[in-house]
């Protein structure tokens, strides 16, 4: 057995040894019941908090492992997905949710023959189960008619040349956009825009004359597409806007539209998901081929066959088109550029970096792109890659792709001299994220409840007012009479009415009225540094940064502040509520329940842009966008809330086959 199994079989026993298996158990099944209304109202990431803690109280039951799993599939972290249900098979293998969860996350992943012998194995438990039988047969015939294709690839037409446009004639009663000699112009555009907000169609021929000339135009670009921003003029940055059209049309009304003034980049996840994607992907192919050098395209994981196919494109295409056309997506997506260049300095790419730490911006001008994204190497990785907060690279949440930290940024900015990254392919509270080394950022959050700025001075609300004042080599703290001063040498803590005491000298000793016991382990090998570990009764409390130099710890109830050398590092437990704070050095990560609610602050060098907000009718997040301008780099972020929408819900032309929704 190794170290981690180890540890984890101990903590378990603790836990055990603490309370009888009856109380256990009856406290998971308390906090399981609650996951389920938090899972039925759609609130997915409180979900797994709960099952979490569930699984804490009592590891050994499969159905927390298989619930737990399915709010996983719901928020696209297929890896985690895999692993939680077959943690539940290991547990009890008439598990038969297990057996669908399992395979519900390897369709996800594209990974269908694996996924078959999931569905088989629900069939033969259950041979009388319709639904499964159904799913068994779907993904059955997935299996042969990829084995088909590529056995006939090499004979097999593209679709593009298979389209005779003469035999789409034009109804005389047909009033929607034209196109001028058959080319797009800004009244096609304009006319376009109020078609489909208006919830009316364009013509299928205009639709596939539109198709042929992006794919053309895709084809003649490079994987890496160099972008140069004149000094003074604007450039606006898109994320994920997932189908969500009315949404898109209020960028425009926030940003103006799209011309050669006011140039736009989006970076990906156009489709799925949102019921409008077949109005936000023609629309934003129009702006392309009437402002070819003036607006871009990046591809997303989701400008994918598997991903479409699951998650609503293709049916919505097939149900408002043809299923040819359908395939001609596919075939265009293939084409769409991987990453671009802002003057050399900025790199945008959809999902993130790479485990190779060698790789060049010469490499991405070179990679082959015209496929379906592979399972690893560069084009996978700038499709579904991901941020972490500790340092190296890690196996994606997604299953796929590769987590990377700070330090791989760093190398890579570096190595490329390069600024900073811009990437998508995240749900972020505020619909923007700024990770990996800060300078001077002031963030903002929600209204009357955290307000922050970082350049030495710190101011806090929610409800009570929390003023830090820094000069060199002094700091002066006051919270509801609480005094902590720090003089670069030495901290003084002084509370009414407890007592607290600290010394730094590889121990901590913190004392108010409980018994709290800390103790410091070098070189953890999760940091990559040393840290501090609190625990309060022998139950992890607190994780403090230390770098073998100055520390200031300051707590009052419901609050920590931490600083090294005068640097604010880690912040903070807040008012009672769950309120998750990790720090590694130079990096702010903050979270409620699990959801982020406010800026992470990591030096400008990792920024994540997300357009769509309140994701799928139900995340309650703010979309945004990021404008600069040639002779001034710096990003300047705005959101926006989401607008309302005709009802069609979210997903509605998803597969419910695979079993995802």
């Amino acid at each position: 057995m190794d170290a981690e199994n180890v540890e984890e079989k101990e903590k378990e026993e603790e836990i055990l040894n603490k309370q009888s298996p009856e109380e256990l158990q009856a406290e998971a099944e308390k906090l399981k019941n609650a996951a389920n209304e938090f899972f039925k109202n759609a609130d997915y990431v409180k979900a797994i908090e709960l099952y979490s803690q569930a699984i804490e109280k009592w590891p050994r039951l499969a159905a927390y492992y298989g619930n737990r799993s399915f709010a996983y599939i719901k928020t696209e972290m297929f890896g985690l997905a895999l692993t939680d249900a077959t943690m539940a098979l290991q547990l009890d293998r008439s598990y038969i949710k297990a057996y669908y969860r399992r395979a519900s996350a390897n369709m996800a992943l594209g990974k269908f023959k694996l996924a078959l012998k999931d569905f088989e194995a629900v069939v033969k438990v259950k041979p009388s189960d319709k639904d499964a039988r159904a799913k068994f047969n779907e993904c059955g015939k997935i299996v042969k008619r990829i084995a088909f294709e590529k056995a006939i690839a090499v004979e097999e037409k593209p679709v593009s040349e298979t389209i005779d446009l003469e035999s789409l004639t034009i109804e005389g009663d047909y009033s929607g956009p034209v196109l001028e000699d058959g080319k797009v112009t800004l009244k096609f555009v304009q006319d376009l825009l109020d078609t489909f907000r208006d919830q009316k169609k364009l013509h299928s021929r205009f639709a596939f004359q539109i198709l042929l000339q992006i794919k053309d135009l895709f084809k003649n670009q490079p994987s890496l597409v160099d972008i140069d921003v004149p000094k003074g003029q604007k450039f606006t940055i898109c994320g994920d806007i997932h189908g969500q059209y009315y949404d898109l049309l209020n960028i425009f009304k926030l940003n103006g539209l799209p011309s050669v003034d006011n140039p736009y980049l989006f970076n990906g996840d156009f489709v799925d998901r949102g019921s409008f994607s077949v109005e936000c992907i023609f629309v934003l192919f129009s702006f392309k081929l009437l402002y070819p050098d003036s607006f871009y395209m990046a591809r997303g994981n989701h400008e994918s066959a598997t991903m479409n196919q699951m998650y609503g494109f293709e049916g919505e295409v097939k149900s408002k088109y043809s299923s040819k056309m359908a395939d001609l997506f596919t075939e265009i997506f293939n084409l769409l550029p991987l990453c671009h260049c802002i003057n050399n300095k900025i790199l945008l790419m959809h999902g993130g970096l790479f485990r190779d730490e060698n790789v060049t911006l010469d490499d991405l001008r070179k990679v082959d792109r015209n496929r379906q994204p592979p399972e690893s190497g560069a084009m996978c990785e700038l499709l579904w890659s991901d941020p972490q907060m500790m340092c190296g690279t890690s196996d994606s949440k997604r299953g796929v792709g590769t987590m990377f930290g700070p330090d791989v940024t760093k190398k890579f900015l570096q190595k490329n001299k390069l600024d900073y990254i811009v990437r998508s392919h995240e749900v972020k509270q505020d619909g923007y994220e700024v990770i990996h080394d800060g300078k001077c950022i002031t963030v903002f959050s929600a209204p009357n409840y955290w307000y922050v700025t970082i350049n030495n001075v710190l101011v806090i609300h929610d409800g009570k007012c929390i003023t830090v004042f820094s000069a060199p080599n002094y700091w002066y703290v006051t919270i509801n009479n609480v005094l902590v001063i720090h003089d670069g040498k030495c901290i003084t803590v002084f509370s009414a009415p407890n007592y607290w005491y600290v010394t730094i000298n590889n121990v901590l000793v913190i004392h108010d009225g409980k018994c709290i016991t800390v103790f410091s382990a070098p070189n953890y090998c999760l940091l990559c540094s040393n840290y501090w570990y609190v625990t309060i009764n022998n139950v992890l409390k607190h994780l403090v940064i230390h770098d073998g130099k100055c520390i200031t710890v300051f707590s009052a109830p419901n609050y920590w502040y931490v600083t090294i050398n005068n640097v604010l590092k880690h912040l903070v437990i807040h008012d009672g509520k769950c309120i998750t704070v990790f720090s590694a050095p130079n990096y702010w990560y903050v979270t409620i329940n699990n959801v982020l609610k406010h800026l992470v602050i990591h030096d400008g060098k990792c920024i994540t842009v997300f357009s769509a907000p309140n994701y799928c009718d139900q995340m309650g997040n703010k979309g945004a966008f990021i404008n600069i301008t040639g002779d001034d780099l710096t990003p300047k972020f705005t959101s926006f809330e989401a607008v309302p929408h005709p009802n069609v819900k979210p997903m509605a032309y998803a597969n419910p086959l695979f079993g995802l929704f």
